[in-house]
């Protein structure tokens, strides 16, 4: 008697197909053990829904290679060949480990005879036909998907909270100003709950999963783009609240911590690039103890020396470094400066932006009238245009100046005065996180910062 195992699977788009069914393939996988009294069945495995490519994803599959590997199988059953093998790799791979168990497989459908060599050349002929089919299909499909994207499509019916589908776009609705509020909210306390219950506030409804909002908050086309189209749909949140937002969430710690590290998260390596580590231990002193927070490039300390950078800093030191320079560097950035400036400056930058535009309108008329002569008319009218570009430059980088209300801060006040009125790691952490994109750490114990 062969102990046999029988295989089936679907991706999703083909369940519906005829014959590709899963309880179409079960069906005829059955039907011929039971007509076989020489075969007895072990077990059934099914993948549904799982690319055949994504062997690794296929839960079954492994389950099956299992059994294998404990010699509890003798004959592996399916109805097709790609619905077991789909690339010339995994079939190289899998057929050696069947090989090592003594295992065959039968294809019910097709006819394959791996017991020769001109056999396995045919298998293998087929599965490079296989593979060239199912790499064809993801280009077409992702072609597909990026012509919608481009044109500013959905891809499914499935759209953010904030958002309704018009024709196969995302429009604006009734929740969008409770997804912008909860973004705000977020950008100053740093606290998910109560950005949950700000949108909750506003909404009138229960949000009752809490990791999802989080996932709310990452959500790019809440900015107006998605893969590369800066254009997909109409925004909620600026670029700059949403970047702030990731910032902050990329600072926080993955599971819950009894010490909130104020940096965790905002300090760089200068060496490797990659993302320093923090520790926290305790140090015994005359009259008692207190906790140390440190932080050290994890490439150096917990992978065998692989970068250079040896240096450790506590957070006290870090704390130091910044209060005693990121106002002079705020200020070199964008400026010294008040409010009542950049709103003079701005008025009178549009005022000239105005006038330009009205002498190129200008201009074009006399044009049209006769009064200039091509050449002429193309001189002036290039000089108005660079007039123009420059003073639209300047007044986007006055409006881009000051990124958020901390930096303003900053600029129109004391860094130190605003900082010591923060009481709580978690009120700092948001602080720094609004202030600053990167801190990087260098072996020279060098401490560079990087602004938004």
């Amino acid at each position: 008697m062969q102990r046999t195992a029988i295989y089936a699977r679907v991706s999703t788009g083909r369940q519906v197909k005829e014959g590709e069914s899963v309880q179409a393939q079960l069906k005829a996988l059955h039907e011929y053990v039971s007509s076989h009294d020489d075969l007895i069945l072990v077990g059934e495995f099914v993948d549904e829904g799982i690319s055949g490519q994504k062997s690794e994803e296929r839960d079954e599959l492994q389950r099956l290679l299992t059994m294998v590997k404990n010699n509890e199988i003798d004959l592996i059953l399916f109805c097709k060949l790609d619905r077991f093998f789909r690339s010339m790799r995994y079939y190289v791979n899998t057929q050696e480990l069947l090989d090592k168990h003594h295992v065959q497989w039968k294809s019910l459908f097709e006819n394959y005879d791996t017991t020769t060599p001109q056999g396995r050349l045919i298998v293998s002929q087929m599965m490079s036909i296989a593979q060239f089919e199912a790499e064809n299909t993801t280009q077409r499909i992702n072609a597909v998907f990026e012509y919608k994207i481009q044109r500013g499509e959905v891809l499914s019916g499935k759209q953010p909270i904030g958002y309704s589908i018009v024709d196969k776009r995302l429009v604006l609705n009734e929740d969008a100003p409770a997804v912008a509020k909860a973004f705000e909210v977020y950008a100053n306390t740093g606290k998910l709950f109560k950005a949950i219950e700000a949108f909750e506030t506003m909404t009138g409804r229960e949000y009752k999963i809490a990791k999802n909002f989080k996932e709310l908050l990452r959500n790019e086309k809440y900015t107006g783009c998605f893969r590369g189209n800066a254009n997909y749909c109409p925004p909620i949140v600026s670029k700059e609240l949403f970047d702030t937002v990731q910032r902050i969430l990329d600072a926080r710690p993955t599971h819950q911590r009894y010490h909130d590290h104020i940096f965790s998260g905002l300090l760089y390596c200068a060496e490797c690039g990659k993302r320093m580590g923090v520790n926290k231990y305790k140090r015994e002193v005359k009259h008692g103890s207190y906790y140390v927070v440190s932080y050290f490039c994890n490439e150096h300390k917990r992978r065998h020396g692989t970068c250079p950078n040896r240096t450790t800093y506590t957070e006290a030191k870090i704390e130091e470094f910044l209060l005693g320079n990121i106002q002079g560097q705020i200020s070199y950035i964008y400026g010294e400066k008040s409010s009542d400036d950049d709103a003079i400056r701005r008025k009178e930058i549009e005022k000239k932006i105005e006038v330009t535009k009205a002498k190129l309108k200008r201009l074009k008329d006399l044009y049209i009238l006769g009064d200039f002569e091509i050449n002429d008319y193309i001189s002036k009218k290039e000089a108005l245009e660079e007039e123009l570009s420059i003073s639209e430059a300047e007044l986007n980088k006055i409006e881009s100046a000051v990124p958020n209300e901390y930096v303003e801060l900053a600029l129109l006040g004391n860094v130190k005065m605003i900082y010591s009125g923060l009481h709580t790691n978690e009120e700092k952490k948001v602080f720094w996180a609004n202030l600053i994109k990167k801190i990087w750490i260098g072996t020279d114990r060098s401490i560079k910062i990087e602004l938004p």
